[in-house]
């Protein structure tokens, strides 16, 4: 299964904040989408699953339009981390996990050894098996961050669409969840704010301004000095670690 987008716009109102983005990754890799607040990265990853229709353009999944495949098969393929989650109901972690599974079996349908398969899985590479029994609403940010990515990991997707997934975790789980998400046996695309982190765990990057494409290419391709300045408005230098060669950010104040 593979994901595309193909020149999508999306109108808000009458604001247009996807304009002509295009988007084909390569199969398993991670692909980082960076700009400023309000560039269009959110609504962006809405219109790659399918929350909302692109005003042009379209949406591809295996080559069908997103939109012609129904809602549950399209989540046997694709999972999505957003932002903003929350339940009023009165869960547990492990059925909050669980729920990842439900498009693999009806309504009625018993949770099957499969099923517990993936939701130990899940709980065990997000770090979450001890707290399998505790309420979701007794966790902490971080710890229902990291619940939400177990069940998004249980759907065992193709494609990953994670909305700035490091919000609210600490140093630690940040890199832990990346790694995670670098070695998934999945195509990621990841929404981020920090641009050391998108260089360590990125395979390529995409640029967003004002709902457009500002550049996009390889990471090392990408993060330069003078298009860190041009999107971000920030004057920064780019290092090397003399141990692994990898780049660090720093920001001239």
């Amino acid at each position: 299964m593979s994901l595309q987008a193909h020149e999508v716009s999306w109108k808000r109102g009458n604001n247009l904040v996807v304009n002509g983005v295009s988007l084909t990754p390569e199969p398993n890799t991670t692909v980082g989408l960076l700009g400023p607040n309000g560039s269009g990265k959110s609504s962006f990853l809405r219109l790659l699953h399918g929350e909302v229709r692109p005003t042009e353009g379209r949406v591809l999944l295996n080559q069908r339009d997103l939109h012609s495949i129904g809602r549950k098969e399209r989540a046997k393929h694709i999972a999505v981390v957003s932002q903003h989650v929350g339940t009023e109901l009165n869960m547990s972690v492990r059925e909050v996990v669980a729920l990842g599974r439900i498009p693999f079996r009806s309504l009625i349908a018993a949770e099957q050894r499969a099923d517990q398969a993936a939701i130990e899985a899940a709980m065990e590479r997000t770090g979450v098996t001890h707290l399998q029994d505790r309420s979701w609403h007794q966790l902490s940010g971080g710890e229902q961050q990291r619940v939400h990515i177990a069940r998004a990991l249980a759907q065992e997707p193709k494609e990953l669409l994670l909305d700035e997934p490091t919000n609210h975790l600490d140093i630690q789980h940040q890199l832990e969840i990346l790694r995670l998400v670098r070695s998934l046996d999945a195509t990621c695309v990841v929404a981020l704010h920090d641009l050391n982190l998108a260089a360590m765990f990125c395979d390529s990057l995409m640029l967003l301004k004002d709902g457009k494409v500002a550049v996009a290419g390889a990471t090392e391709e990408v993060l330069h000095p003078e298009t860190i300045q041009e999107i971000f408005g920030v004057r920064a230098k780019i290092n090397r670690d003399p141990n692994n060669g990898r780049m660090h950010i720093a920001y001239e104040c």
